[in-house]
């Protein structure tokens, strides 16, 4: 019998281990930069979600609650100035923001809507940074 015919062809331990250790790099490098895209898809759906709710409240404001002293987001979306998407933006926090809040708000005409990022850890809880719309003073 022939060795060299009934060799058999495979991948060594040393390829394998090489290919585990540049996948690992291109992962370790890929992470962090999907978080940071991540973080930034919640803050542009949170602002979002105060641009919805400022437009929705002037327009009320200045339609059928020209009376009124002030609304809240389930009043905008019982008298159709808000959509359904904005109730349920509000219902859930997205990522750190805490838009849970901004059902319980109850906005003036004219007045800016702001909500704060909320972290928990254990019992505890801090605030971090906060977003105006609109950011003018």
């Amino acid at each position: 019998m022939n060795p060299q015919k009934s060799r058999v062809r495979g991948f060594t331990l040393v390829e394998i281990m090489t290919v585990v250790v540049i996948v690992g790099l291109l992962s370790a490098i890929a992470v962090p930069a999907l978080m940071h895209v991540k973080r930034k898809s919640e803050d542009t759906i949170a602002l979002n979600t105060l641009r919805q709710f400022y437009d929705a409240k002037e327009l009320y404001f200045t339609g059928d609650g020209a009376d009124k002293q002030w609304v809240n987001v389930p009043g905008l979306v019982k008298a159709g100035y808000a959509s359904h998407s904005l109730d349920v933006a509000t219902q859930h926090p997205i990522g750190s923001w805490d838009t849970t809040g901004l059902r319980r708000l109850l906005v003036k005409p004219g007045a800016p809507v702001k909500i704060s990022e909320l972290f928990r850890s254990g019992n505890r809880i801090s605030f971090g940074r906060t977003m105006v719309y609109p950011d003018k003073p």
